[in-house]
């Protein structure tokens, strides 16, 4: 808890002071009332919230469909609740709340409206993806995000959540990021192919907070195009995957080739490329073209970068190898996959084929091994496996077989995707096949959904794979509940944090927008801070590494 004192030191003061206003004058305004009068939401679970009222008991939300005129009432502690049920997609709703002290009415909100769109991504008669096992049981929360139609669903198939951009027919890599907002790659026309992809950052609600250049010019004789695969990083900038076109000149040939290598680059919010590998530097030609020439001989499609130790994980999906990159000295470190003439990779020789998704796990690697569809290799799989070293070989420590039966149902030949949701519980896209599952490696498949479509057909024909899926807890990531009470030592405001947990800036401003207090902190549960005067009109704003996630208003 944090006390403002009049001997505070004065140097304390005044660098604490500094560094709040430089968070408030980068900050993005948001609106102490959500959702906002006039909204239009492309979510049906909607966080409500509303002005603090000194020494309220409790509230209730009043919740009404424009349409049906149904009624929902609540009761309320602090000054916000989610409400997850009973809204839908395409209706307008009305919303107020009632203060109440000792059970007696205090204050009464205005009335708000939203509207909740609706969109064919979320059309039940034209889209929908079938529950076929769910066995999985938690305490926390959990929906599944699909690259493709650009949605978010509950594990019922119900979505919850729609990508705003309506002009797009599908996207790539979609995911919410630490700071709440959402990121994908997509195409930069309707129909373009998924090679020359742009990469946008937006919030929940589709305001854009971000969006990537068309290209790089890294050298002058070529721009790279992004595809597959980014990782936003603590110091804001993106890390993308690109391509970049080479010649090549072959033994006996007489003329070069011009060949497609993947690349890396870091991209700074100002749109500046600030880092760049190219995996031309590192592949040689006797393991590029091995089976003979092709224009696109190793197909870089995914990253994964340890910020930790700035070692970046790296797969080629075409010549079976993962590698483990410095990015200071970018000298490759380790390689893992098929041995091919060169000698690479050196370790994990024929644990996978032709993977998707390579990610660290401690002294492991975990991936989703599409496999060759040839011979015995006909059923793509999770793959972990250990690391290995100079003295000690990789070792095959779990495979999970996406066995269902033909081969045409059990081999992704493209795209796939696996992620790590908590220990022993991993989340797989199975890419090709559109089907997404939820693994526990102790009882197996617990959630299972395939996805369909009507769209062309009156019957459910259409195929709705994903190139990648994802997962969240709640689409709404910061939600903080304020109380502000009077006692004989002062007024007493209290913030309950009810959604992520981490190191938090708070920000208290009077009603002329001077700062009060300003406190950076550790806040899993409860922040609590004490004022002398009343705090009539105080804003209470809420940083996470310098993004504003929180503006809560003690009303009048």
């Amino acid at each position: 808890m944090l006390y403002i004192l009049d001997n505070q030191k004065f140097a304390i003061r005044f660098f604490t002071f500094l560094f709040a206003y430089f968070l408030c004058s980068n900050a993005i305004a948001q609106s102490p009332i959500q959702p906002e009068n006039g909204a239009k939401l492309n979510f049906i679970h909607v966080l409500f919230q509303w002005e603090c009222v000194i020494n309220a008991k409790y509230y209730e939300l009043e919740v009404e469909n424009e349409k049906t005129k149904a009624k929902w009432t609540q009761k309320v502690e602090g000054n916000s609740f989610e409400m997850r049920e009973n809204l839908y997609w395409g209706n307008r709703y009305k919303w107020k709340v009632k203060a109440f002290g000792q059970d007696k009415k205090v204050s009464e909100t205005p009335q708000y409206e939203f509207e909740i769109l609706f969109h064919a991504r979320v059309d039940s008669s034209k889209y929908r993806h079938l529950i076929l096992t769910n066995t999985y049981k938690s305490t926390d929360s959990l929906y599944i995000v699909l690259d493709n139609p650009g949605v978010i669903i509950d594990l019922r198939g119900n979505p919850i959540w729609f990508y705003p951009d309506t002009n797009v027919v599908r996207f790539f890599h979609l995911q919410q990021l630490e700071n709440g907002n959402f990121a994908t790659l997509k195409p930069q026309k309707v129909k373009a192919a998924n090679e020359n992809l742009i990469l946008e950052e937006v919030s929940k609600d589709g305001k854009q907070i971000w969006l990537s250049p068309k290209s790089v010019n890294v050298a002058s004789d070529s721009s790279e195009y992004w595809h597959h695969d980014y990782q936003k990083l603590q110091n804001g900038n993106y890390l993308i995957v690109g391509n970049r076109y080479v010649y090549r000149k072959f033994a006996n040939k007489k003329d070069s080739f011009l060949v497609k290598f993947g690349t890396v680059i870091e991209v700074n919010p100002q749109k500046e490329y600030v880092w760049h590998w190219s995996s031309s530097d590192y592949v040689k030609d006797e393991d590029a073209f091995y089976d003979g020439y092709k224009d696109n001989p190793i197909h870089l499609n995914s990253i994964f970068l340890d910020e930790k130790t700035d070692i970046l994980y790296v797969s080629l999906r075409y010549i079976d190898r993962v590698i483990a990159l410095d990015r200071k000295t970018q000298k490759v470190l380790q390689t893992w996959g098929t041995k091919m003439p060169s000698g690479d990779a050196k370790f994990a020789n024929d644990f996978f084929h032709h993977q998707h998704s390579a990610k660290l796990l401690g002294n492991s690697l975990f991936l989703y091994d599409n496999g060759l569809g040839t011979g015995k290799d006909t059923v793509s799989s999770l793959a972990i496996f250990s690391k290995g070293n100079e003295k000690t070989p990789a070792k095959l420590q779990y495979r999970f077989l996406m066995n269902f039966g033909r081969r045409a149902q059990s081999w992704s030949e493209s795209k796939g995707d696996v992620d790590r949701i908590a220990k022993g519980l991993y989340l797989i896209e199975m890419g090709a096949i559109p089907r997404t599952v939820l693994v526990d490696t102790t009882k197996g498949i617990v959630w299972r959904s395939e996805h369909q479509s009507r769209v062309y057909s009156s019957n459910w024909s259409g195929v709705e794979e994903n190139y990648r899926s994802d997962w969240i807890r709640d689409v709404h990531l910061f939600q903080f509940k304020m109380s502000a009470k009077s006692q004989k030592k002062g007024f007493f405001i209290t913030l309950e944090n009810a959604g992520k947990k981490g190191e938090f800036t708070f920000i208290l401003k009077n009603e002329s927008s001077q700062i009060v207090s300003s406190e950076t902190k550790n806040v899993s549960q409860f922040y609590t801070v004490r004022t002398q005067n009343a705090p009539l009109g105080y804003t209470m704003e809420v940083y996470y590494k310098k993004e504003l996630v929180y503006v809560g208003k003690i009303s009048h």
